[in-house]
């Protein structure tokens, strides 16, 4: 018998919104987002040089204070915006998330026919005229329209002192100390692609609280980037940013940053000390702080359409195509990053590399026989419907022996 127990281990990235926060199984319970003080999630699809970024925004406050700002390389037009489901998260998460496994060892004295079952893959299947204070901040705007809830536009500038003044005249409830962080981007002259949203069209939930659609923007872009900087401007400590990136057939890593492998495949003998969701996130933190504070982890890196331990049926292809994979197929990479202003003091650029190897965070829990032997040769070992390929007790943030190693990432 196995039972297989999934962390929901989720994140919000702020952008200037402020932050409220092949085995038969069974999905038991997982650790929730609650772990985390300020946590986002965001993903990111990478086919050529064409870019989808879907971000979730789960936003607690009064709506009409609501701001999204995110530096983008080109002008984005209506046809470049939409919204998504926000079940598709919730996928995401279940599919990739670090998974704890029970392994219940079956009776050493029963007959049993030993079997394997493979897992076959199905077929591959008008512009505004710019208004007189616009000029003379030198803000000029390249697009505006609305899309669901959100009233859109998208910018330029000539200063960062400029823009940071236009976005708070305009509605945009920034934090202070806005204008440094927007410099660089001006500089090297950025789009901004701002939303706030129009009450009149919000949705709330069962419970009467409002509910923001996920956003979904698609650009071509030589550059592999995720702006993070401009998130960490109202941040009261430590942020978790987990990245699910969706690539046709590689890898991704962070390039300027170290990554590294989250410790897999480690043996937690008969029980947890601890609910499983404490105990992922002392190690994670352990591993992060091993490695220096400034890295990125990966937790998982699988094909679609398959997984083992399977904790929820695998990633659809009409799931995938809504993420940004229009084949409808390809590799996810969860990463997982907890930074703040001191950690990690650039926007992270991304890269594609080999996917040579499935790799998932995974934590075993055996619980031996404990009923009567009555047989004179009993077979021991023997754990449900299979047994763990790699095995360690080892908690460092070495990469562990079935993880695909670190390459150069490839350019497209």
């Amino acid at each position: 018998m196995i039972r297989i127990h999934v962390t929901l281990v989720v994140v919000l990235v702020a952008f200037l919104a402020q932050s409220a926060s092949a085995f038969c199984g069974m999905f038991v319970a997982g650790a929730g987002k609650e772990l985390y003080n300020n946590a986002s999630q965001v993903a990111v699809a990478r086919v050529g040089d064409r870019t989808t970024i879907s971000m979730e925004n789960d936003y607690q406050g009064e709506p009409d204070e609501f701001a999204l700002v995110i530096p983008v390389p080109v002008v984005l037009q209506e046809k470049d915006v939409k919204t998504i489901n926000p079940a598709l998260f919730d996928r995401l998460d279940a599919f990739s998330a670090p998974r704890l496994v029970e392994y219940y060892e079956e009776d050493p004295c029963a007959e049993r026919e030993r079997y394997r079952e493979m897992r076959k893959r199905g077929g591959r299947p008008p512009m505004p005229s710019a208004a007189p204070m616009d000029k003379k901040l030198g803000v000029t705007v390249e697009a505006q329209f609305d899309v669901a809830e959100y009233k859109i536009v998208v910018l330029s500038a000539k200063e960062s002192t400029g823009l940071e003044t236009w976005l708070k005249l305009n509605g945009y409830s920034l934090p202070a100390g806005a204008a440094p962080i927007l410099a660089p981007y001006v500089k090297r002259q950025a789009k901004f692609f701002a939303a706030k949203v129009d009450v009149k069209k919000l949705k709330r939930g069962p419970d009467g609280k409002v509910v923001l659609s996920p956003l979904q923007f698609a650009f071509n872009a030589p550059t592999f980037e995720l702006p993070i900087r401009l998130g960490m401007i109202n941040s009261q400590g430590l942020q978790d940013l987990i990245i699910y990136a969706l690539a046709e057939n590689e890898r991704t890593v962070v390039v300027n940053y170290p990554n590294i492998f989250i410790p897999t495949d480690v043996e937690l003998g008969d029980e947890l000390p601890e609910p499983f969701g404490k105990y992922y996130l002392k190690l994670f933190s352990t591993a992060q702080d091993e490695a220096g504070g400034a890295a990125v982890l990966t937790e998982y890196a699988w094909s679609t359409g398959h997984c083992d331990p399977c904790p929820t049926p695998p990633l659809r292809p009409d799931e995938m195509k809504q993420l940004g994979l229009a084949r409808g197929y390809g590799v996810v990479t969860r990463l997982h990053a907890r930074y703040s202003n001191k950690l990690f003091r650039d926007d992270f650029v991304l890269g594609l590399t080999n996917h040579d190897r499935n790799f998932q965070g995974r934590y075993i829990l055996r619980h031996p026989w404990k009923g009567e032997v009555k047989c004179e040769n009993p077979v021991r070992g023997q754990w449900g419907a299979g047994q763990p390929q790699a095995m360690t007790g080892n908690l460092s943030v070495n990469v562990p022996a079935n993880a695909p190693a670190p390459v150069a990432p490839v350019k497209r």
